[in-house]
């Protein structure tokens, strides 16, 4: 059994890649004997950070929160010396933190400086309760099936202990040498972020407004349904997107599809690698947002769509 390891969870803009939340847990012989957590400066635009509401949501951090928190890049040479060179958990690893992660340290130029030999060996606790069979791998799902208290998800802190407990508990069902870690350093990064440019942002679909005319509107306005019926200016913006939707009523969803598919695009169920955009309401699906950050789909906030 691997008992000595860090566990580590990101909070994070999905349409951005941008950590505002860092939680990690340090295990010896099985057991939690350090934790930490530290909010993070994403440097975006308020709307930005709103562009999802269900993100502050969930997580309970505000965007004024984070004014005068540390950036990733000042705090990144804390967080170096506790994973480098060490063995690191986190749950869904590849979609979310490593991505992450990758994308923070490319924005930062890491590897172009002395964190230039940042490695860790990383295992992934939805693919090992994958491995041995569990059909909902969700952090919260196998917490509650292991019995590990989980009393603030999404607190990247939280999510961390509990991570590294599952670890633990996992090992119990499963040969963990018989299980090829994720070797995460500069070939990693390079290979699947090669072409990642931090320097272009995703920004929202519609600009007919600016940002403070789109802030504003989304800090007012309590009913979408109100402006339903409104058609943008130019539906055919919309011709040959490939969409999905995510965290809508049923009402809303089969309406927002119709007026989709009438201006030209193709509205899909699930994220893959052809989707081009991401429109997100208040109950977005975590995993679909995940999704997004791994293939830098764009996600827009439905309440942006002025039909």
């Amino acid at each position: 059994m691997l008992s000595n390891f860090v566990a580590i969870d990101f909070e994070f803009l999905p349409a951005q890649g941008l950590i505002f939340q860092i939680g990690y847990a340090i295990v010896q012989d099985g057991k939690i004997v350090e934790t930490y957590e530290q909010i993070i400066n994403p440097k975006c635009s308020k709307w930005d950070f709103y562009s999802i509401p269900v993100i502050s949501e969930i997580t309970g951090i505000t965007y004024d929160m984070l004014q005068d928190a540390p950036t990733f890049e000042e705090i990144w040479p804390h967080l170096y010396k506790v994973i480098n060179n060490r063995i690191v958990v986190a749950h869904n690893a590849c979609s979310a933190d490593l991505s992450v992660l990758s994308k923070e340290l490319l924005r930062i130029k890491a590897f172009d400086c002395e964190y230039s030999d940042t490695t860790f060996d990383c295992y992934c606790t939805m693919n090992i309760a994958r491995d041995i069979k569990h059909i909902k791998c969700g952090l919260s799902v196998l917490c509650e099936h292991y019995n590990i208290e989980l009393s603030s998800h999404h607190n990247a802190c939280a999510d961390a202990e509990a991570t590294a407990k599952l670890f633990v508990e996992l090992q119990k069902h499963c040969n963990i040498k018989q299980i090829s870690p994720i070797l995460f350093n500069r070939e990693y990064v390079a290979e699947r972020y090669g072409n990642y440019d931090p320097y272009i942002t995703h920004e929202p679909y519609f600009v007919k407004r600016n940002k403070e005319e789109k802030e504003k509107r989304h800090l007012d306005l309590s009913n979408i349904q109100l402006h339903i019926e409104q058609m943008i200016d130019n539906p055919a913006y919309f011709s040959n997107e490939i969409v999905v939707l995510t965290g809508l009523t049923c009402d809303d969803k089969e309406q927002l599809t119709t007026l989709l598919v009438d201006a030209g695009a193709s509205v899909k169920n699930g994220v893959t690698k052809c989707t081009t955009l991401i429109i997100a309401g208040e109950n977005a699906g975590w995993s679909k947002l995940e999704k997004a950050v791994e293939l830098n789909i764009p996600v827009i906030n439905r309440n942006d769509i002025l039909f």
